[in-house]
């Protein structure tokens, strides 16, 4: 509550074009978080982009508009993740597992990145990290994950994170090069925030 009360305060203290510019920082992150295994793995870039797709269908489409977020990331990650998991599932551990620790960290930093916004991260944490998974559809569906869920909830919500739409599409913009060429997440978040904040200074001057 403390935290959320800051940010109101926050919010209503910094001028709007800072904010707007500042609203685009989590998503380039996210960016940051997915893209570079998408460039690595076909599989993973597929789950990002279909995750991608399926968000703005849930988004623009009529009925399918009127469906929650937070339910339709969970739908979403089900159908990429899980369909992701039956055809391509993840290779059998190495004999030596130690090697591979790092990136299942970091996976489920990932998941507990996403714990604050969907139920359903919330719940697999506490459900099934207790001890070591086996079941490889079911570890395949966890490594795809991250990537399902970010990618939904970035696209489209991106686009209507700053003041206006062509602000939004050059941090998106920005953030998916510097992704794509392996910068980090703080660095993706800060160049995406300063690409909003000096477009969102130089477009009232701007004959649009």
């Amino acid at each position: 509550m403390l935290g959320t009360a800051l940010g109101a305060a926050a919010g209503n203290i910094l001028p709007t074009v800072l904010t707007n510019a500042l609203g685009i920082a989590i998503y380039g992150m996210f960016i940051a978080i997915i893209l570079p295994p998408a460039k690595e793995n076909r599989v993973v870039a597929g789950v990002v982009v279909l995750s991608m797709v399926l968000s703005a269908l849930f988004t623009y489409l009529p009925v399918l508009c009127n469906i929650s977020s937070g339910f339709r990331i969970i739908v979403i990650t089900l159908i990429t993740a899980g369909g992701a998991a039956l055809l391509f599932p993840i290779p059998d551990e190495p004999a030596e597992p130690e090697k591979e620790m790092p990136h299942e960290v970091e996976v489920f930093l990932y998941i507990l990145v996403m714990a604050a916004v969907t139920y359903l991260i919330r719940m697999l944490p506490l459900t099934l990290i207790r001890r070591k998974i086996t079941n490889r559809t079911l570890r395949s569906f966890l490594y795809y994950v991250p990537y399902a869920t970010l990618s939904a909830m970035t696209f489209p919500a991106i686009l209507t994170a700053t003041g206006s739409a062509i602000s939004a599409a050059l941090g998106f913009a920005a953030a998916l090069i510097l992704a794509f060429r392996g910068k980090s997440l703080l660095t993706v978040a800060i160049i995406a925030s300063a690409t909003v904040l000096v477009c969102e200074l130089i477009l009232p001057y701007l004959p649009l």
